[in-house]
């Protein structure tokens, strides 16, 4: 679910999946030494959208991830967006917490912010194999399909266990 809050956030936010998907693999190495239970995951995906935003310079104010998570959260209640902007000290408040959030999360991490994704070297490999024709039907497919597997909702999970993007880039062509 705190991966489909990301999701739901950073699109909100208009990030692009390069950035969302760092943020993925931020969260998962904070949850693979931290606790779930002791930390609220959907304030850590928070802090990961925002450190995400920094590390690939796709940058979302602080205010402004603080806001659209608050909404996301609290989807069932319509007037969440003007709640939040309209009350500065919860405002405020939450801010805080996804401050606090993101320091915890460059502590756990130990400061690696490194992330391999497949993305570019799937589109270096399409191209080696010669599959560059976008006329034709056959290569617009083949590149389609490894495209989806890399952006399969299963997909985040490989990129935590350190698969280099190259790596997936090839399971994900070969498969």
């Amino acid at each position: 679910l705190a991966l489909a809050f990301t999701q739901d956030v950073g699109c909100l936010l208009k990030m692009d999946q390069y950035t969302i998907a760092t943020a993925f693999v931020y969260w998962q190495r904070f949850f693979m030494i931290q606790s779930l239970s002791k930390n609220d995951p959907y304030l850590i995906a928070s802090a990961c959208l925002l450190l995400a935003g920094k590390v690939e310079e796709n940058f979302k104010s602080l205010q402004k991830i603080t806001e659209m998570s608050y909404y996301v959260r609290n989807k069932k209640d319509p007037k969440a967006l003007e709640s939040i902007k309209g009350t500065p000290k919860l405002l405020l408040a939450e801010m805080d917490r996804v401050v606090k959030a993101e320091e915890a999360l460059l502590v756990t991490m130990n400061f690696d912010f490194f992330v391999s994704h497949p993305y570019k070297p799937i589109c270096t490999v399409v191209k080696e194999f010669g599959f560059t024709n976008r006329q034709s039907e056959r290569d617009r497919t083949f590149f389609q399909i490894a495209w989806n597997f890399a952006n399969d909702r299963s997909a985040p999970y490989l990129f935590g266990v350190d698969f280099l993007g190259l790596s997936y880039a090839l399971s994900v062509i070969f498969t």
